[in-house]
This record gives structure tokens, sequence and C-alpha cells, in this order.
């Protein structure tokens, strides 16, 4: 029984051997016949990936430009951007003047090199929002900053949404930050038949202050490429200049002086740095409509005579235009107080403009009907 025992193991043991070895030389076959597929046992592992200048990105390696090599930059920044944004999360709460508030944490959300040695950022604690610029000195890998001044944040708050939609494509297209001013009147140029035409917009403004050469070019080249240049509505000089643009029914008048000017030995005034202080001034206005223009131009000089006002205290915004008769509304300096202004009913007899009704109260229907105005025109009207 026990030789039969020990003949069974050793057949058992045999045929074990006789598998491995098929085993193995099949495996050994398979890496060494070509079309056979062999598996990369490397492909899943972290650090097997690398992009078109070698990168292990799942190891957190990028290829920065600047330096010309694979870097984390949470080890070593590739631009002053990074190396700034490492800093100042480790020591916003100690740099704001402003502190955190409800256990929050101050942290980065946006920066901006503004020129040279200066920057913007915004940033929050999940409870408030700031905005600071500071100077900066980023050599050897170390970071120092000062002058950490609060500035607006910067908002396109506007009341009209299409202008504040323009303006936050501006903002984009030239890497500026715009800060809404409020309502603003300014001049535009337009050509009626054969005359000029000195027209009063009223409309939002926006600012950027001290704006590097390189993002004042940017801004020049997006509202090139963007937008229409009006032939009229543009001033150019050593100091300042500006330029209007239009789009959608939209109006707009770029305007830029030097943000650092000075008295030279001569007492002319030089300019003292590249930086730009920027004013952004848009108001919705169709300048297609000829008839519409010589309209608002010669309602506004009516105004000027009935009230006393200069040209700059008054605007006229046509909403509606029928042959020889205009709706609209009238707008008195200052601008943009409730009590500014009121609507406009206008009508055109023997050539001339003649108002039949301005101001905030009620108006007669019949009185528009005998003046033959159209029904349209009529809403809001009181019975007789």
């Amino acid at each position: 029984m026990q030789k039969r025992i020990v003949i069974i193991l050793a057949l058992v043991v045999v045929a074990v051997l006789v598998v491995g070895g098929v085993y193995l030389s099949q495996q050994k076959n398979n890496k060494l016949e070509p079309g056979n597929q062999v598996v990369d046992n490397n492909q899943n592992l972290v650090g097997g990936d690398k992009d078109e200048h070698g990168c292990i990105g799942s190891a957190g390696y990028t290829w920065c430009e600047a330096k010309q090599k694979c870097l984390r930059v949470w080890e070593e920044p590739c631009a002053d951007e990074d190396a700034l944004r490492i800093y100042l999360n480790d020591n916003l709460s100690e740099l704001s003047p402003e502190k955190e508030v409800l256990g929050g944490k101050f942290y980065v959300t946006d920066i901006k090199i503004i020129s040279p040695g200066k920057a913007r950022v915004e940033y929050e604690d999940g409870h408030i929002a700031l905005a600071a610029e500071f100077d900066y000195i980023y050599q050897a890998e170390q970071v120092s900053i000062s002058n950490f001044i609060l500035v607006p944040l910067a908002t396109v708050s506007g009341n009209d949404e299409d202008i504040a939609k323009l303006v936050t494509e501006i903002s984009q297209g030239g890497n500026t930050d715009f800060v809404y001013q409020g309502m603003t009147l300014f001049e535009w140029i337009s050509k009626v038949d054969d005359d000029l035409e000195r027209i009063n917009l009223l409309g939002e403004k926006y600012s950027a202050k001290n704006v590097s050469s390189e993002n004042f070019a940017k801004l020049e080249k997006y509202l090139r490429d963007n937008l229409q240049a009006d032939l009229y509505t543009v001033a150019d000089g050593t100091l300042s200049g500006l330029a209007g643009y239009t789009t959608d029914g939209l109006a707009c008048v770029f305007k830029h002086d030097f943000a650092r000017q000075k008295e030279d030995e001569n007492g002319m005034i030089v300019i003292d740095g590249d930086g730009h202080d920027i004013d952004l001034s848009c108001a919705k206005f169709s300048l297609t409509d000829s008839q519409a223009v010589k309209a608002k131009v010669a309602l506004e000089k009516v105004f000027m005579d009935k009230y006393g006002k200069s040209l700059g205290q008054i605007v006229v915004s046509l909403g509606e235009l029928q042959g020889d008769y205009a709706r609209g509304g009238v707008h008195f300096a200052p601008f943009g107080q409730p009590a500014g202004g009121g609507m406009v009913l206008a009508y055109r007899q023997d050539g001339q403009w003649q108002l039949a009704f301005d101001g905030n109260g009620s108006f007669s229907c019949q009185m528009l009907e005998d003046l033959g105005f159209p029904k349209d025109f009529q809403e809001g009207c009181y019975g007789e």
C-alpha cells in the first residue's frame, strides 16, 4: 500500500514539472515571436506618463518655458505669478490691512503682474473678498513684498447688462481690470449728411489705473480687432488721446493719459514712466439712423433754449422715431439722479422740432390726437 502511494506522488510531481515547463516555454515564445502582444506592466504606474517635453504629469511635473525644464510649481515656481501665489497664500493674513472674519483663512483667487516689480492680487476668506496692489522683488527663489495697499475690487457692476458684458470682454482681451465708476456724460462726433455733429451721450464709465504699456497695447489691439473704429471721434496727443468705437448698438470712447507726468527744467509737462490711466465710457446709441441723430441734436437745442442749459448739461435719448414724431427721455445734470429728467414727446412742424410734453407728470390723449401722434406713442396718456 505504501509503495503504491509513493508511486502516485511521484507521478503527480512529474506531471507538475511537465506542465510548468510547457507554460514557461510558451511565455518565452510569446515574448519573442513577432506579432504577439506584450503587456507593459508599467503603463498604469505613477510616473509612467510623459508629455512632449518628457514631464511626468501624474507625478505633478509640468513644463516651465521660462526655465526650460520640468518642475513642480509648489516646489519650484516657474514664473513670478507662481512664486507670488505661493508666498501670498502663506502670508496674506499678515500682509492684509483688513483681517479674516468668522474663522476664515485668506487665499488667493487671482493674481496679475501689472508691471515689472508691481502686481495686483484678489483674495478672500470665504466671507469677504478684497484686492490689493503691491511692490515685490523675486530673486534667487526668494520673494519680498512691500507697499501692500488695498484697492477697489475690480467689478463690472453697471446698470446696463450689454455694456457690462462688453467691458468684461474688453477687460479679458486686454488683461486689464476695469472698475465701474457710475453714470457719465461724454461727447461723440457723428457725420449727419454732410455735417459733423457733436452729440452728448449718457452712459456708464469704467476706469483702470496705471496700466502697463504691454497691457495697454493689448487693449488697443483687442478694440481694433473686435470693434469698429469711428472716423470722427478721435484725438491724439503727446500725453493723452481718445478713440471712439462702435459695436452692436453701443458707442464707446476709450480715453487714456500717462499716469505719471512731471514738469521739466523748461516748465514743460513730460512723461514720467510708462503707466496709463484709462477711462472707458459706453452708451447705447444707434449711429446708423441719420434722422435719429438729427432729431436728437435738434431737440437738445430746444431744451437748452427752454431751460437755459448748456450743451454739457442735457442729453436727449430717443426711444422711438416715426416720421415727424419722437418719443424718449431727457436727462439733466447732475446725471443719474431720479429727478434729473423726464419723458419727452416731440413733433416736427415746418421743419422745426417742438415739444408736445416733457416731464414726469400726465399728458392728454386728446392733445396727442390733435397733433397727429401715432397711437403707440400715446401710451400712458389720460382721457378727457
